[in-house]
């Protein structure tokens, strides 16, 4: 752990978060087995030196804990969070949450067997309301805003978002808009949503902590045979602007004789292309030329151009599609 972080852990105290890049616990054999695998390769890819939005991990362990206890965090575990969290604020030149150029934050789960798509995650952690003085108080914030209500009342309350769209679908992202949402979800949960930053990071951690256990983790562990895992790390990472995000695959998942990589991509959050809510474009590129590839468009080109269609309809100038926070890499 770097000196900063390192010199406020009590003497014998334990290492519950490690930043990316830092020096690991010594006679460690096998990170993945205390980051879990997505926590290593983002360590992995650190060290090397590659350009990784930093982050940290929460330990397998810190999980282990959680449910030993009562769904209590270990000791220590929300002092270390904090000072993680102020180390990245620093290596970013932008607060959590505040500001004009604010921090957010991914929160994802990661085991050390991959279990894709059987854990939750949590995108644009640190938007709130409050923001809209700072960013605009404009459709594209408080939609933004919605999306990530709709997100954490999924992941942290079980809420679905068919419950959202029946009640308030179809009308213009707004401030009265988001805050019918924030009713809604007050009603259905049964306690407000967190407005405050570090109130909905906690809730966050929380959640993906209990998607460890949840129906679809414990029937994959079940049907893969998958024993003896201490539960799963949580990945904290700063998210970044971007028009379209996506998922690299390094070998092609459908064929790896091929030796190619396949790049997923579209508008918006990367959680679109792994829920299948979007067709993306797909680019197969040859592994060992790269200016070899080939290109399948998916449902993003069709929806822009009926955009641009509809501009010219109403002879109104087509705009450049809007701007997104993107998912940090997997």
């Amino acid at each position: 752990m770097a000196e900063d972080t390192k010199a406020r852990l009590p003497a014998g105290g334990q290492a519950w978060v490690h930043y990316f890049g830092d020096d690991l616990p010594e006679g460690l054999d096998e990170p993945k087995t205390l980051l879990g695998g997505k926590g290593a390769s983002l360590h992995v890819m650190t060290c090397a030196g590659l350009n990784v939005p930093p982050g940290f991990t929460i330990s397998t362990e810190a999980c282990r804990r959680f449910f030993e206890h009562g769904d209590r965090w270990p000791p220590e575990l929300e002092r270390q969070i904090r000072a993680c969290l102020a180390r990245l604020e620093r290596d970013m030149g932008r607060a959590f949450g505040r500001g004009k150029e604010p921090l957010f934050v991914s929160v994802r789960s990661g085991a050390a067997v991959s279990m894709p798509g059987m854990m939750d995650t949590i995108l644009n952690c640190g938007l709130h309301p409050g923001l809209a003085e700072e960013l605009g108080d404009t459709p594209h914030f408080w939609h933004l805003y919605i999306q990530f209500i709709t997100m954490f009342a999924r992941v942290v309350a079980g809420i679905e978002p068919e419950r959202f769209e029946s009640s308030l679908g179809g009308a213009e992202a707004d401030r009265d808009l988001a805050f019918k949402y924030l009713a809604l979800y007050e009603e259905s949960a049964g306690r407000p949503f967190p407005t405050d930053p570090w109130q909905a990071l906690l809730e966050c951690i929380n959640a993906v902590f209990g998607s460890w256990n949840n129906e679809r983790a414990i029937a994959y562990r079940r049907r893969n045979d998958i024993r003896g895992l201490a539960g799963t790390a949580v990945n904290v990472q700063a998210m970044f602007p971007s028009r379209v995000s996506g998922i690299l695959f390094t070998q092609d998942p459908n064929d790896l004789a091929t030796n190619r990589m396949v790049l997923e991509a579209s508008w918006g959050l990367g959680e679109a292309i792994v829920s299948g809510d979007v067709t993306p474009d797909r680019f197969m590129v040859d592994r060992e030329d790269f200016g070899r590839f080939e290109t399948f468009l998916g449902d993003k080109v069709a929806r822009w151009r009926r955009r641009a269609t509809r501009a010219t309809t109403t002879r109104t100038p087509s705009a450049s599609p809007p701007s997104r926070c993107g998912k940090s890499p997997s």
